[in-house]
């Protein structure tokens, strides 16, 4: 990609993540898998507060402390009103107040993020279900900034876990077919029977083309075809783009905070 990468998600997924050892996302109909291994990946904190670290043993193992980046937490007065009873509609327009007061110095972040390097932004909330969460609007504004959109790659996580993800065997499948192909392009071949079935085609057919990259991570051009059998296996498991996720919109893409 050769872009930075912002993933936005709660701190228990992110620890989960760690454990995992990689993460999955999609991006304009291209499936991406991106290796966190300790030299490429950095977690940040973008609540006010985090969990006990010994409740994160993975990101508590890290080398550095969980730095907290103060341009990107809602002030302890919203936090405040909200938990008094204040409405999601004012904590909104309230947040995207703020980070456009912050808007230099949030450029400014962007600006200075490696390529190929993964940056975890995380806070508290699960929001696969009714909750709302200040990163939702984060991810948001930053994914569609006439600004920072093209700097980075955004990708946002609700914060569910599913265990079932590692009964799954298409990863592992599209692992070993690409592994020996370094910044090659290959063609992905359905080769089981019960991984055809899943997808809804023939065995033996291409669903893709796919180029292994750095350190066990790689990208897949999905066929149109199986796109939407290849999300339904991923739901649940990885949230693919965001937009899907995330309850709140902004009015209008070209009325961001940036």
């Amino acid at each position: 990609m050769n872009k930075p990468v912002i993933l936005f998600t709660n701190f228990w997924d992110a620890n989960k993540l760690l454990t995992r050892k990689h993460f999955m996302f999609w991006n304009d109909g291209k499936l991406f898998k991106v290796q966190l291994n300790p030299k490429r990946y950095r977690v940040y904190s973008i609540a006010l507060s985090h969990p006990p670290l010994a409740k994160l043993p993975n990101i508590s193992k890290e080398p550095f402390d969980l730095e907290r980046l103060d341009l990107f937490c809602p002030t302890y007065d919203m936090l405040k009103d909200r938990k008094n009873g204040g409405s999601w509609s004012e904590y909104v327009d309230k947040f995207h107040g703020l980070i456009k007061k912050r808007r230099e110095d949030i450029v400014s972040w962007v600006k200075s993020l490696m390529p190929n390097q993964v940056y975890i932004l995380c806070c508290w909330e699960n929001t696969s279900g009714k909750a709302n969460c200040h990163r939702q609007l984060l991810y948001e504004a930053m994914s569609k900034s006439k600004t920072l959109k093209n700097r980075a790659v955004y990708t946002y996580r609700d914060g569910s876990w599913d265990d079932a993800y590692g009964s799954n065997n298409f990863y592992s499948y599209v692992d070993s077919l690409l592994a020996n192909h370094n910044a090659q392009q290959i063609p992905v071949m359905v080769g089981s029977q019960t991984l055809a079935d899943e997808l809804g085609v023939p065995v033996n057919s291409q669903i893709g083309t796919g180029t292994y990259g750095s350190a066990g991570s790689w990208s897949m051009h999905v066929d149109g075809s199986v796109q939407d059998s290849l999300s339904d296996m991923l739901e649940g498991l990885t949230t693919v783009s965001g937009s899907s996720s995330i309850q709140m919109q902004p009015n209008d893409p070209e009325d961001t905070p940036f």
